[in-house]
Order: structure tokens, then C-alpha cells, then sequence
């Protein structure tokens, strides 16, 4: 705000504020923005996810652009495109290609929901969300924990081993990894 100091015939001080000729009037409705329904999501191994961004309302859906990526880890990789209001999918990783998709229906309720499916562990890590209008938009990130079990497969390995007339088996308990 800027103050202008005036004097008359008063013994005082009348102090006009000029903030309408010193910045544009900006309505709320003019501002994109996007925000986070959530900021960290937990998924199980194999299963679907849903990741969310809300965003302001919008004029026209046709003029209506989001793209979610996965940032970190890196090397960044996009997951998902909607162009203008038109599926792109000749950016989208191949890690993503069947198991990404944006449930429309969720646009007419300013939501980008993004819908993860058969999830693994590489799919942890930060996703980013941008929304725009036109030339506006606003970006958020959130952040995805794909967790699952450890199993050990039993496994056993007969080895035999010839010391004279011995013969010896063995039992390893080898570990499977993610499955």
C-alpha cells in the first residue's frame, strides 16, 4: 500500500490510501491453483492407487491441460498426459503405459485423479501434478510409499557331497526378494 500524506487546514494529518491505482484488481476466480488432497499416499504392492490433485474451476475443458510425471527417483518419466482436453500418450514411459489413466469423470469435479494400477516397487517416489488453464496453471507434488512382503522361499538343495561312504544333504533357506 502506498500512503499519501496531505495537509489542509486541519491541524492533522490525512493519510489516503491509493491501493486501487497502485496494483490491478485481480479477482480470486482469475488466480489457477492447484492443491493436494493428500500429500503422502500409502499403496500395497499389486494394488491400485488413486493420487489426487484438486484444482480451480475451469471454463472450458477443452482448454484443460494435466500431466502427471514421476520426479523422483530420477530419471524423471511422465505418466500421464491430457493435452488441451486429448489423451498424449506418445510421452508416457513404458513402465507406465497400461497401468496409468485419468479418471475423467473426476474433471467435472476439478479433481486430476490419477489411477495407478498393479503397482510396484519402482512406482515409489514423487509425482508431480500439473493443471492449466490455457497459459495458467499451478503444479503440486506428492509423494507415493508402494510397500509389500519380504518372502523367504525355503528351498532345498540337495548337494552331495562324497567323503568316503558319506553323503550329506543340505537345507538353504535362499531369499526370494519382492514378488
Amino acid at each position: 500500500m502506498c500512503c499519501v500524506y496531505l495537509q489542509g487546514s486541519m491541524r492533522g494529518a490525512l493519510v489516503v490510501i491509493f491501493q486501487a491505482l497502485l496494483w490491478p484488481v485481480v479477482s480470486a476466480s482469475a488466480l489457477f491453483t492447484v492443491s493436494l488432497q493428500e500429500s503422502v499416499y500409502e499403496a500395497e504392492l499389486h494394488g491400485d492407487v488413486k493420487l489426487v490433485c484438486l484444482f480451480s474451476k475451469v471454463k472450458s475443458f477443452s482448454d484443460l491441460t494435466v500431466i502427471w510425471s514421476r520426479v523422483e527417483p530420477k530419471p524423471a518419466e511422465d505418466v500421464y498426459r491430457l493435452e488441451r482436453g486429448t489423451e498424449n500418450h506418445n510421452y508416457t514411459s513404458a513402465a507406465f503405459i497400461k497401468r496409468a489413466q485419468l479418471i475423467q469423470e473426476q474433471l467435472n469435479e476439478n479433481r486430476a485423479v490419477l489411477l495407478l494400477k498393479k503397482l510396484r516397487i519402482k512406482d515409489s517416489g514423487m509425482y508431480r501434478c500439473i493443471v492449466k488453464e490455457g497459459d495458467d496453471g499451478d503444479y503440486k507434488q506428492v509423494t507415493l510409499n508402494v510397500t509389500g512382503a519380504f518372502a523367504l522361499q525355503t528351498t532345498q538343495l540337495d548337494r552331495q557331497i562324497h567323503k568316503g561312504n558319506m553323503i550329506a544333504g543340505n537345507i538353504f533357506d535362499m531369499p526370494f526378494g519382492w514378488f
